[in-house]
């Protein structure tokens, strides 16, 4: 097989026409190496070479037409490698005359400029294919579903500006976490839909994009108070980030994990958490420590045990009151005003306070957290503000995003990548195809490679 790849050897111009040339010039040589073999083997050689050939410039007609459609440069080409293989006869020096031609038109330089455009596509087409049939092996998807999000994913990518491998990955976050609950016939679009809105959402806080949507459906699956659809969740996660010192990563790594499972068990709104996780920024607190401390206090708040529920007491607040609190319309500020206050008018000191603090809330951490934003209440009150405006305030924010020079390159690379990869989902049962042709006609193709190559 490898007589057979050392006509790929001759890969530009230069080299294509001298071996062409070598060819034509050995006409006679062909002839009586067929004529000496001409018996069964020599006839079984033409008869195969005029068979193959004519098929081939029918693969390579259809082919070129395809690519020229999709604007592939060496299309052309392609194109006249299958008018000379139709017209190729191996009966002597009028099949050699018009291979030596074929390489005086600079076929070769065609095509190389073609394989080097679609080399990377065809890699990126495997490495997406192999992504999104997770999506089936994995995920539960049905297969016709694969194929619909693997077009729908290279659709999306140039318009948010990220490349379909990062969309694949996570469109399977997506799918993993929303197919059971999304009737079969929205599926697709749904999950399609929660993709494009944690794309953008990660590209306008310049986040991964993975973990921007295990936040988003992660909040959208627990059913946290407040959150919507997907579009106003990811407006209130953004506005979660312009309210304070931090950053989607930081947001995206809080909201990745329980908090918002809990919050919706306590009955504490999605606005609630933003504000308090950029209270927590502001005050030098983010990203997955800032989401685990917010879930350990609205849990202790929510549910205090003997030794919290003694301390309450101290302070003339129930077991329950807290929660109840919590789950009504105050919210989380309502609940942090009433232990604010009531550690005020108890008269202890700041000793004491922290003591109380510590017993209510089982560890020196979480008490010290609960007593840094108990401390930064007014702060609160105005995210609390911010957040709930942000779930109307996504679509500008996008729109603003799109309009900026960063964004329109990204656009230009996730196009162009995606195109690639079109063409790549193109190519892969072509070169399989071709896989076989060649399989099937390996004799002759390495007699000509034997013709072709300098002794």
């Amino acid at each position: 097989m490898a007589a057979t790849f050392r006509i790929l050897a001759l890969m530009d111009d230069t080299q294509a026409t001298a071996g062409f040339d070598r060819l034509a010039m050995k006409s006679e040589e062909t002839s009586g190496i067929i004529s000496k073999t001409g018996n069964k083997a020599g006839n079984d050689f033409a008869s195969a070479m005029d068979k193959s050939t004519t098929k081939a410039g029918g693969f390579f007609h259809k082919f070129s037409s395809s690519l020229s459609s999709m604007g592939v440069p060496g299309a052309q080409s392609i194109d006249k490698l299958g008018s000379s293989l139709e017209q190729m006869s191996t009966k002597g020096q009028k099949g050699l005359a018009i291979l030596s031609e074929i390489g005086k038109v600079s076929l070769i330089g065609g095509l190389a400029a073609f394989a080097a455009f679609a080399a990377e596509g065809v890699k990126g087409a495997m490495a997406l294919q192999k992504q999104m049939e997770m999506l089936h092996t994995q995920a539960g998807a049905s297969q016709a579903q694969v194929g619909a999000m693997t077009k729908g994913v290279l659709n999306l990518a140039p318009s948010v500006g990220t490349a379909p491998q990062v969309l694949a990955e996570g469109m399977y976050r997506v799918v993993s976490s929303m197919q059971s609950v999304i009737p079969p016939a929205k599926q697709v679009s749904t999950e399609m839909n929660v993709l494009r809105v944690a794309a953008e959402g990660a590209k306008i806080g310049n986040a991964n994009l993975t973990d921007v949507t295990n936040a988003l459906t992660a909040t959208l699956f627990s059913g946290v108070k407040g959150a919507g659809n997907y579009q106003h969740a990811m407006g209130m996660l953004n506005a979660t980030v312009g309210a304070g010192d931090m950053t989607m990563q930081d947001l995206a790594d809080a909201m990745g994990g329980r908090l918002p499972a809990t919050a919706k068990t306590f009955g504490v709104s999605l606005q609630d958490v933003g504000a308090a996780l950029a209270t927590f920024g502001d005050l030098g607190m983010r990203g997955a420590a800032a989401g685990t401390m917010l879930r350990q206090v609205i849990m202790t708040m929510g549910a205090p045990t003997s030794a919290a529920s003694a301390a309450l007491a101290s302070l003339k607040i129930s077991q329950t009151q807290l929660a109840t609190i919590m789950r009504s319309p105050q919210g989380l500020v309502g609940a942090l005003t009433l232990l604010k206050t009531r550690l005020q008018d108890s008269g202890a000191t700041a000793s004491q306070q922290a003591l109380l603090m510590s017993r209510m809330f089982g560890g020196s951490k979480t008490a010290a957290s609960v007593m840094m934003i108990t401390n930064a209440l007014d702060r609160l009150k105005t995210k609390e503000l911010a957040v709930g405006a942000g779930g109307a305030q996504f679509a500008a924010d996008w729109k603003a995003t799109t309009q900026t020079l960063a964004f329109q390159f990204d656009q230009l690379k996730a196009g162009a990548q995606a195109f690639a990869d079109k063409l790549g989902m193109y190519l892969i049962p072509k070169i399989q195809e071709l896989g076989a042709f060649v399989a099937r006609n390996r004799g002759v193709l390495e007699e000509m490679a034997k013709v072709i190559s300098p002794r």
